[in-house]
């Protein structure tokens, strides 16, 4: 049992909360929890401008876990920013798309001009198809997944085509092509 210095009630120690290093608090849980309401509203532009700075601090150390929050609170303007962004940088997108789908384990060490080689590629598929109306694709001259040889995704192994072309071409390498052409 123990006496609360503010209400002057003795109380069991289940209506205070325990110290960190031992001991009980002075006020029993209801009195402390009208202290802090009372020392709150007594200077509340105080206690607002503290729980910005926390926030902020917070948000300045974890990043990711604000942003995870942001977008499970606002999903559709969340899904609306990406579209906005993917429509933006279209081209590169598409080129990650590809990397990351048809080409695990397979890209050699490219040069940064290589890379941008590789990114101008679906920036003339996305101008040739804005300004002919015909959907164009990049396509590997030697699929990357072919049967007998495996292609590799670099600024030499591109070409831009038509849908209907690469649609048609299917998985298999100009070799191949050839000969059915000219034995078919």
């Amino acid at each position: 049992m123990k006496r609360c210095s503010r209400c002057v009630v003795l109380l069991p120690l289940t209506a205070f909360s325990a110290l960190k290093h031992g001991g009980y608090r002075e006020l029993c849980k209801p009195c402390r929890r009208a202290y802090e309401r009372e020392r709150y509203h007594a200077d509340i532009e105080q206690q607002r401008a503290l729980k910005r700075a926390r926030y902020a601090l917070d948000r300045a150390a974890n990043p990711e876990k604000w942003l995870k929050r942001w977008r499970a609170a606002n999903l559709e303007t969340a899904r609306e920013r990406w579209r906005n962004y993917y429509y933006r940088n279209h081209a590169e997108q598409r080129q990650r798309m590809l990397t990351r789908y048809a080409l695990r384990n397979r890209l050699p060490w490219l040069t940064a001009i290589q890379e941008a080689q590789l990114l101008e590629f679906f920036d003339i598929a996305i101008a040739r198809s804005t300004q002919t109306g015909v959907q164009h694709h990049v396509d590997h001259i030697h699929p990357v997944k072919g049967e007998n040889f495996c292609g590799l995704h670099v600024p030499w192994n591109l070409q831009v085509l038509t849908a209907s072309e690469n649609i048609s071409k299917n998985n298999r390498s100009p070799d191949v092509e050839d000969y059915l052409a000219t034995t078919g």
